[in-house]
């Protein structure tokens, strides 16, 4: 190995010091890009993990024809503790890009996602919007549909704007308009609808503007809770129900006057106020709540629930009785 020259080996140290220069800087620019946030961050972060790829190739390239041209064993090992520690600064690097990249990925995985409900949904309220122009004269089927559409979509959309909101976008984010385009289309749609709705006569004012009037009944009320449904069944199906003296839609009017505003009205709400619905409205109610283990359920709960004896005097005695 005498015939070396030293210059080639001081040429080499020279050039694997520059590669390890840059390395060094790659930390600085990857310490700036963790303390930023931008749109383009995972893109940066990419594109030094790319140069860093490179780096690494050339440093062990130069470090192997180094290497070749040492025979000192005190030299060599001097020289695997520099490649060691090159070593160890590009993986820490690496696991330090590899998040941001990630995160970015995430990001745009998601925008993708809120675009595409964001369109669909666009498409979806110009339809209602033509459909509901193009009503001459309003059929109240027609109109409580595009009402449930209407309400489905604008859940729709408190969900999307959740979704934007945890984007952190900015201002003037093309999603942000998009979502601002939607939501006055949205209002837009909901105030001719109103207005057909106005203009609709439903089935009650019809009958009362003809002067005729519905009985005036002992029609018991039912509050949603299940543990009053059995009761109240019993003396609704007495005061209306089995009345075969009054048709379909005027038992519907009773039933709908007979339940409060909550849970148990909004099972019926969605149906329309003609005889043949009746039937449905009773059998959603008794679905909900004319369900014995439920029932017996809510009675047990109750009972773990009722005060706790703290003296033993008559008066919670009577209490305790009364709720068992």
């Amino acid at each position: 190995m005498d015939d070396i020259d030293p210059r080639e080996i001081t040429k080499l140290k020279r050039r694997r010091g520059v590669v390890r220069a840059s390395i060094t800087r790659i930390r600085t620019k990857t310490r700036e890009l963790e303390g930023t946030e931008s749109p383009n961050q995972g893109d940066a972060a990419k594109h030094i993990a790319e140069k860093l790829d490179s780096l690494d190739t050339d440093f062990r390239r130069l470090h192997l024809e180094l290497v070749d041209l040492l025979d000192d064993d005190e030299l060599l090992s001097n020289e695997q503790d520099i490649l060691d520690e090159v070593d160890d600064n590009i993986i820490d690097l690496k696991m330090r890009l590899l998040p941001i990249m990630k995160l970015t990925t995430n990001l745009k995985s998601e925008r993708g996602l809120v675009s595409r409900k964001l369109a669909h949904f666009h498409g979806a309220l110009r339809s209602i919007d033509e459909a509901i122009s193009s009503l001459d004269s309003p059929d109240k089927h027609v109109l409580i549909q595009h009402k449930e559409q209407l309400i489905d979509t604008k859940r729709n959309l408190r969900g999307i704007h959740d979704n934007l909101m945890a984007l952190d976008l900015a201002e003037e984010d093309e999603l942000l308009r998009m979502h601002s385009d939607l939501e006055r289309l949205h209002f837009d749609c909901s105030v001719k609808l109103k207005m057909l709705v106005s203009e609709s006569v439903s089935d009650i004012d019809s009958t009362e503007s003809k002067g005729i009037r519905l009985p005036k009944l002992d029609v018991p009320v039912f509050d949603g809770n299940i543990l009053n449904w059995r009761r109240f069944w019993e003396k609704f199906s007495v005061s209306i129900h089995e009345r075969s003296s009054l048709a379909d839609s005027e038992k519907l009017v009773y039933l709908q006057h007979a339940l409060k505003d909550g849970s148990a009205k909004g099972v019926i709400e969605g149906l329309s106020q003609s005889g043949e619905n009746y039937a449905e409205a009773v059998d959603c109610l008794r679905s909900r709540y004319n369900r014995p283990r439920l029932i017996h359920q809510t009675h047990v709960k109750m009972i773990f629930e009722a005060p706790a004896l703290k003296e033993g005097t008559g008066k919670e005695l009577r209490k305790l009785h009364d709720t068992v």
